[in-house]
């Protein structure tokens, strides 16, 4: 029987989540990734590059998954605006609802 091959290097010793959600609070703000330098995220995570290349493979890869991660979070309001109406709401009251929420 073939054992599991050990993972190269050391474990990580941050928290995927964090990082994650950092970027993805960087996406609701008015920085975008091409103006997010490496330097930044580092900075805003406490993460060496080594590990977040290790972890993530570019910086690419963490706008991918912080965006999908903002679009699941913004597309669950959006759901939960519509399924709250009351029967004298209208689906602009909805919306609006969405909206101001959203800011």
């Amino acid at each position: 029987m073939k054992k599991a091959a050990k993972p190269r290097g050391r474990p990580a010793r941050y928290n995927r989540e964090m990082v994650i959600e950092r970027q993805r609070y960087r996406l609701s703000g008015v920085t975008a990734n091409s103006s997010t330098s490496l330097d930044d995220l580092v900075d805003a995570t406490g993460i060496n590059r080594p590990s977040l290349y290790a972890g993530f493979g570019d910086k690419e890869q963490i706008y991918l998954i912080a965006l999908g991660r903002f679009r699941d979070m913004m597309r669950a309001r959006l759901q939960q605006a519509l399924t709250s109406r009351g029967e004298e709401d209208t689906v602009a009251d909805a919306v609006n609802r969405y909206l101001c929420e959203v800011r």
